[in-house]
């Protein structure tokens, strides 16, 4: 570029402009050879001077447009940004637990109507979306949590799991041979909150990671083996992927008392 700029330069009015100058000099000299010499050196050293000039006009013209072109694209970049979702932990209480009253009603084997009620402590994690801009394509939709769980001290992972938003369908609303993945994608509008559970204690006093396998095992009251935490204290990595999304949160929490303590 600096190169053809440099060549339009060099080809056009300035030097063009020199060129006449030095025909009406020599033709004005023109029978003193010694000033005629002495005129052309001078103008040699004038068309090399400024051709010399015009390479340093010629890279700053290249700078120039290459920097029209780079903001060009950050403004289209900028412009994308704001259009993108923004999704975060909603503080303050990102990580919390809240108490969940559940109600079971079913038969033993031997017929007889089984009803027990519970309030239990959930573990959860809310997140917002919060876009620079209000757009419409600031929605972020199909939304997935992914769940690690680690043992500590000696960080041992332990359990993934496909992570269950609190505000979606309950598993038994759809037919046992229906799939329950559309359950597992998320949509958030423009400044809406939802929250991932993470885990629950049982009445018994263990604690167990959550999300809709725990549906299967509703005449167990909830309680899948699988997904049982043993321990005192864990690191839970937390992944959301989606639509223009992929964030990770991770926190600390122990079992503690009749509940959950949340470290950091």
């Amino acid at each position: 570029m600096v190169g053809r700029l440099w060549g339009n330069h060099i080809s056009g009015p300035i030097l063009a402009l020199v060129a006449i100058i030095a025909v009406f000099v020599n033709a004005l000299y023109a029978n003193d050879a010694t000033t005629t010499a002495t005129v052309a050196k001078y103008i040699a050293w004038i068309t090399g001077g400024i051709s010399g000039f015009l390479v340093f006009v010629a890279q700053y013209q290249t700078w120039d447009k290459e920097r029209d072109k780079y903001e060009a694209e950050a403004r289209k970049l900028e412009e994308i940004e704001k259009a993108k979702p923004n999704m975060r932990l909603k503080e303050p209480g990102g990580v919390y637990v809240e108490p969940v009253f559940q109600r079971f009603t079913h038969k033993s084997p031997d017929g007889k109507l089984i009803v027990r009620d519970q309030t239990v402590p959930y573990l959860k994690v809310r997140f917002i979306n919060d876009p620079k801009e209000p757009y419409p394509s600031a929605n972020a939709s199909g939304v997935r949590a992914y769940i690690d769980f680690y043992r500590l001290p000696d960080n041992t992972h332990i359990l993934s799991i496909d992570g269950r938003w609190a505000e979606s369908d309950q598993p038994p609303a759809y037919s046992p041979l229906s799939s329950k993945a559309p359950l597992l994608a998320a949509t958030f509008g423009i400044g809406e909150s939802k929250s991932v559970d993470i885990a629950y204690r049982d009445r018994g006093g263990k604690y167990y990671a959550w999300n809709n396998d725990n549906y299967n095992y509703v005449d167990q009251f909830y309680v899948y083996p699988h997904h049982l935490l043993e321990g005192e204290r864990f690191r839970v990595n937390l992944r959301l992927r989606g639509n223009w999304i992929d964030l990770t949160h991770s926190f600390i929490f122990r079992t503690e008392g009749d509940s959950f303590a949340i470290e950091a």
